[in-house]
């Protein structure tokens, strides 16, 4: 168990040194505005970040996680469309997309998503909820990782998931995010793809190595809860 923390603590400091600007200084998200990735060359979509944040903020009162589950449901069901090799039809350009051209459009999905998520945590407000600072007050803990296909986690929920699915077996818990940490730090290691939620998203690269950073911190707040709950 400790060695275990060991290398979470490790990965965790080489992967924030690697996130490190040229300069030595962090990037904020002030300074990191324009580090998202430009939206996919898809000739109907909107084509510049700034204008998905005004079409998030009329159309969905700045509800990002709203924004983000909408593609990620019409990704699942194209990607449903594509294996059983039937096609779709855009009416508003009058295209009908199957085989290779439709692989291509849920690939060009997938990016936006990843634009999305970019642009969401520059774009989401702090806001505070004072009922989850009193609830939260009384974890020792650090935030649980952002992301988005986690929902919004938080210390009490994963708690109350512990004692629910695992009958407050924090070790079994523990295990589940450790054999989660080795797949994916295995396919990061050969450069392959690892699917990373349960509607298919894949991720590979510089991305699935933002991912492993994100599960590591998770790993390390689920070890500092299970101490928590012993000490009770």
């Amino acid at each position: 168990m400790f060695l275990n923390r060991v290398a979470i603590c490790l990965f965790l400091a080489i992967f924030t040194f690697g996130i490190l600007s040229s300069s030595g200084t962090f990037v904020t998200p002030a300074q990191g505005a324009n580090t998202c990735p430009a939206m996919p060359p898809v000739p109907w979509w909107k084509k510049t970040h700034a204008s998905v944040q005004k079409y998030v903020q009329r159309k969905y009162k700045g509800d990002w996680p709203a924004y983000t589950r909408k593609w990620v449901k019409a990704r699942s069901k194209l990607a449903d469309i594509y294996n059983r090799k039937k096609s779709i039809r855009i009416k508003s350009q009058q295209l009908v997309l199957g085989g290779d051209d439709l692989r291509e459009y849920i690939e060009n999905i997938d990016r936006r998503i990843r634009v999305i998520e970019c642009l969401a945590k520059l774009s989401i407000p702090r806001a505070i909820d004072e009922e989850l600072v009193v609830v939260e007050a009384s974890y020792t803990c650090k935030p649980v990782p952002e992301v988005a296909w986690w929902g919004d986690l938080s210390h009490r929920h994963i708690s109350s998931l512990v004692k629910r699915n695992y009958k407050g077996n924090w070790k079994k818990y523990i295990a589940y995010w450790e054999e989660e940490m080795s797949a994916l730090m295995a396919s990061f290691g050969l450069g392959q793809e690892a699917v990373v939620n349960k509607l298919g998203l894949a991720l590979s690269n510089e991305e699935l190595g933002l991912y492993v950073g994100k599960v590591a911190g998770m790993l390390a707040v689920v070890h500092c809860l299970a101490d928590d709950a012993r000490k009770k």
